[in-house]
This record gives structure tokens, sequence and C-alpha cells, in this order.
């Protein structure tokens, strides 16, 4: 296994003779960018041929597009990684004295600098362009199904208003909820379809011994009569419509579908035709439901003749929450591939995601790419697409891998570093290369563009210390290589330290 993931992890996108773009002036494809909630690595079978979940649609989209091995989400949950993929910017960048807010935590003294989201850089004046309106402003019709989590969808103004609704961001249309967990209410735009009005207690079904865990329990207010199986379905029906209706009114104008799903994230609610039918148990069912629903969507845009001129991307917004099954161990399933770590964790299983493009006849079919890329990279690619350059103060850590989505090896790598960040500790680590460095918890704070200290220090907990990992010769990050490599670890930490201190990872032109 050691020796398959080196392969993979040096693997570099294989130039293909067709793989060029034909008139990419005057290219516009549509875009659909699907983003899973807490599916980890090693869930699909295109990334792991020993998952105990079958993903039949994510398999064949990695069949006909191009798996990514090395793909990383900006954060190891869900508020800060959307964010990042909407504007652009690592969310450890929105760290400041001013928002920091003193907390005990397990007895621990500690602090919050709160969860960054566009809507928060707007009332904070300090937003800057972000993914759907780089596409609105460049004439595509936008819309977004799904799981927002980029403002506030709890409680609505005394006018019924959500003043943090998508469709004050840049999509022309929004259907969705605040999240899995928290009220279950459909929201159409900026306002509740129907408003949540009754308290609900529901424990779900489980195939587990001794009854459902802890993750297929929820309790909140809801909408009368509402379903939480459906939540899937109505999601697909929804966007089918919308790009149904949006075909016929408007067949030439193109069109960025945002599809952030509420699945696998807890409460785990498979469909009756997964229910049972993983090996994963319960999570492993409700992740064959999401695969079966990015069927469904694939398929509508099979049916309206979409897929030719459509750009598909999938990925999930941070590593799996597996482990919140009661007895994972006996499913033998590793949601995290060879990765080390899960949800919340700055180790690769935090925030190593699966991602695939699929472009038929553009991006290069079966092929896979051994490239870091990262969510933020995002902005900068579909700029790059449509030919705009990008305002100074967007996009900061964002780079194009368009060449990448083209099968070509540029001379350079597309990025050589990446922050990582954890929000419980808001602690920090760093990737240079091979090099990984996580630094001591509650020992280091990261705010308004500095590192306190300032450099490298002996920590009095021996329990906890640097962390070095060489992430060619161990990728599951099992041998701490600080002590034996200390001259490695200055460098890496004053390429850390530079970093945050610049505030920016990608360059001013």
């Amino acid at each position: 296994m050691k020796s398959l993931i080196r392969l993979i992890s040096c693997i570099s996108c294989v130039v293909f003779a067709s793989s060029t773009w034909a008139d990419e002036g005057a290219i516009r494809p549509n875009i659909v960018l699907i983003l899973a909630d807490d599916m980890g690595y090693g869930d699909p079978g295109c990334f792991n041929p020993e998952s105990k979940i079958e993903t039949p649609h994510l398999d064949q989209l990695a069949r006909e597009g191009m798996r990514f091995t090395d793909a990383h989400s900006p954060a190891g949950i869900c508020v800060p990684s959307r964010y990042g993929l909407l504007t652009g910017h690592y969310p450890l960048r929105t760290w400041t004295e001013k928002g920091r807010q003193a907390i005990v935590d397990k007895g621990w003294d500690t602090f919050h600098y709160g969860l960054p989201t566009i809507a928060r850089d707007r009332k904070e004046g300090t937003e800057t362009l972000n993914l759907a309106q780089l596409f609105q402003q460049n004439g595509y019709a936008t819309a977004c199904f799904g799981k927002w989590h980029q403002g506030q969808l709890r409680k609505p103004n005394a006018d019924g208003v959500f003043e943090d609704s998508p469709s004050r961001f840049g999509f022309d249309y929004y259907f969705g909820l605040e999240s899995g967990e928290g009220p279950r209410a459909w929201i159409e735009n900026d306002r509740y379809v129907v408003a949540p009005s009754q308290k609900i207690d529901v424990t779900f079904e489980s195939d587990e011994p001794g009854g459902p865990s802890d993750a297929n329990h929820f309790s909140g207010m809801a909408a009368p009569n509402w379903d939480s199986y459906a939540i899937l379905p109505t999601l697909a029906e929804k966007a089918g419509d919308w790009m149904t209706k949006h075909v016929a009114a408007n067949e030439k104008q193109p069109f960025f579908l945002y599809y952030p799903l509420t699945s696998p994230h807890r409460p785990w609610v498979p469909g009756q035709n997964e229910k049972g039918k993983s090996g994963a148990g319960t999570y492993g069912d409700y992740v064959m439901s999401t695969d079966a629903n990015v069927g469904h969507l694939l398929g509508t845009l099979r049916r309206l003749g979409l897929e030719e001129n459509t750009m598909v991307l999938f990925t999930s917004d941070n590593g799996t929450c597996f482990y919140m099954q009661s007895e994972p161990e006996r499913f033998a399933h590793k949601a995290s591939g060879p990765w080390k770590g899960a949800k919340g964790d700055i180790t690769e299983g935090g925030h190593r995601v699966p991602f695939i493009a699929r472009w038929p006849g553009h991006v290069p079919r079966g092929a896979t790419c051994g490239q870091m890329i990262c969510f933020t990279d995002f902005l900068a690619t579909m700029a790059d697409m449509l030919g705009v350059a990008l305002p100074e103060d967007a996009g900061r850590d964002s780079f194009s891998f368009l060449p990448l989505l083209r099968g070509q090896i540029p001379p350079e790598p597309i990025r050589t570093t990446q922050i990582h960040d954890n929000y419980g500790s808001y602690n920090a680590g760093y990737r240079l290369g091979d090099w990984k460095l996580i630094l001591p918890q509650r020992v280091y704070t990261v705010h308004d563009r500095t590192i306190v200290p300032d450099r490298v220090i002996e920590t009095e907990d021996k329990r906890n210390v640097f962390e070095l990992y060489n992430l060619h010769d161990d990728p599951s990050e099992m041998r701490n290589l600080a002590k034996e490599h200390p001259e490695q670890l200055q460098s890496v930490f004053s390429a850390l330290k530079a970093d945050i201190e610049r505030g920016r990872s990608r360059a001013v032109k």
C-alpha cells in the first residue's frame, strides 16, 4: 500500500494530444460544482478500491474525467471550507484580535475567532469578489441548491427576509436549507417556503446493533410534515427543474450551478434503495444515497443534451465523520483512505478530499493528477477559463489549475504551499512541497497577519510538540521528523511565518 500511495502522490497530469480546448476564446461551458458534506477520501471506490461502499456514479464520473489525488479543502470543517471555496482566501486570514472571544472549553482557557462567511465579510466591510459573482458578472445564470452555511439562515428579519441568503451574494436563484443540523425548513431565494413552527425530536432508523448512534438523532425546529429522507430527492428535483426551465428560456446562456449537498453529514438518512446495502453501516448507506443523487443530476444533464458542454466538478467539503458511527471498526472501512485523521484534523484525513473533474473532449478521460490543489483555487481557475483578470484584493490564495484540467504539465507546480487550520484549537499547519508542519496546539496563536511566538521554541509540554512529516516517504504521517531535521523544521516554519505576514499567497501582478 505504501508503495502505491507513493506512486499516486508523484503522478503528474499526463499530456493528451486531444486535450486542447477548441475555440478557447469563445468557450463558455456550463459549470456544475457538486460539494458533498463530510465524505471521506476513501469512500468512493474510484479513490479506494477497498471501499466497502458502492459508488457507481462517482466511479463513472472518474472514468470519464480526471481524478485529483492531492486536492484539499482549506479547513477541516464545513463553514471555513466553503468560505475558501467561494472567496479564494484561506479562512485563517480572517482571524483577528478584534473578533477574538475568550471561552472555556473542557477546562482550557481558550478563545474563538468566529467562523468566516462571506456574509460576515460584507458586514465588516471586507467583502471581495466571490465565485458566484464572478460568473454572474460574466453573463452566466447562477443558481445554488442545498446547504448554504455562509450566512445566517436560521432566523429571518421581522419581514421574513433572510439578509444573508445566497440570492444576495451572486446567485440568481437559491433553494435549500440552513444545514443538515439546523432548522428543518426549505428556503427559496430569501424566504422560508414554510417556516419551522414545531419542535421535533427524532431518532432516525439504523441497522446497527443496539439501535441508532448519536449521529442519527436530530432535535430542533422543523416545518410541519418535514421529511428528512426527502432532502436529497427534493434537491435533485429542484436543480433538475431549474436547468430544464433555464435551457427552455435561455438556451445560449451558460450557467453556474453550485450544488452543496447535506450528505453524508449526520443525521444519516439513506433512501430506501440504499438502506442496508453498503458494507459500512448507516453511514455507508448514506454515502450510497449521495452517489445516487449525483447520478440523478448527471442524468438530467444527459437528458437535456448538456453533457458535452458542461464541466462537472465533484468534491467534499472536508474529511469524513465515519468515526461517529458506533463500532466503526467492525465495518473495516477506511473512510479516510490511507490518510491519518478525519473531519476537523490538520492531518491529511481532515482536509485531503476526493476531487473529480469532467468535461467531455476537453478534460482528459480517465486521467489522474497528483499535483496539489486547494478549494481556494476555484476562483482563479474559473477566471482564467473566462479570460478575465481577478481584482487585486480577490482570491488572495487562489491559483489557476486550468492547465492541469487540460492535461498539461506546467514547467512549475501550480502551488507548492498551503496553510491548514483547525477551528477547535485555532492551530495551524503548513505544506511546503512534500513537507508538512503542524504547530504545537495552544502554544502558537495566529491573527492579524502575525504568528506568536514568531520563532521556533521548545514547548514545556513534551506531549505537545512540533510535528514534521515528509508526505512523500510517510504519507500516513506516522513518523515525526521534527527532532531529526531541525533545519527543515526551521525552513518550513519560516515559510509559514512569511505567508501569514504577507496576507496572501497569490502574487500581485
